[in-house]
């Protein structure tokens, strides 16, 4: 009496599994009129504008930062292909992104995380941080010839938002022999 029983035996079951496989073949239909190229460029434009936001805000609320100070574009979408691809000068590149955005290797830095002492430079100046080192620092001297090309005055802003600026940045950082 006990035992498997056929229970989806017959002429429904397979009118049902002959429906079911009709439709498992067909791509369905959306039940909207906008593409998908549109949702993502919306997205992407949503994205930008909320992303420009907060940078505008940050500006507003950190007017002396390095990335304040040094950053005249407003976000992008895409890189730059010179930050794109930095090729044999890496280092050096890596470098340059941690002086914009103000976590480099230099005892103001260091100082706040609490990893060194002091946030002096050892040359006396009581702050050691990326403007001092390139604009001012004695012990640098020797290699902001190639800053002063760029910039007489030796805009932050113009150095770190053009292509020229960057490689003399490049070059200052590589014959300065100073890690930022």
């Amino acid at each position: 009496m006990f035992g498997p029983r056929k229970v989806f035996a017959g002429a429904g079951n397979e009118q049902a599994d002959a429906i079911a496989k009709a439709h498992a073949t067909t791509t369905p239909s959306p039940a909207f009129s906008v593409s998908t190229d549109r949702i993502c460029w919306e997205a992407k434009e949503r994205l930008l504008s909320e992303w420009d936001s907060h940078w505008n805000a940050f500006k507003e609320g950190h007017p002396s930062s390095m990335g304040t100070l040094a950053l005249l574009n407003p976000p992008r979408l895409r890189l730059h292909p010179f930050h794109a691809a930095p090729g044999k000068h890496r280092r050096l590149h890596t470098q340059i992104l941690r002086a914009i955005s103000g976590h480099g290797r230099h005892n103001s830095y260091l100082f706040r995380c609490g990893k060194v002492d002091s946030p002096a430079c050892s040359c006396g100046h009581p702050k050691q941080d990326t403007a001092h080192i390139i604009r001012e620092c004695p012990r640098h001297e020797h290699a902001r010839g190639f800053l002063r090309r760029f910039s007489q005055r030796l805009d932050l802003a113009h150095m770190f938002s053009t292509v020229r600026g960057l490689k003399a940045v490049v070059e200052f950082l590589a014959v300065a022999s100073v890690d930022i």
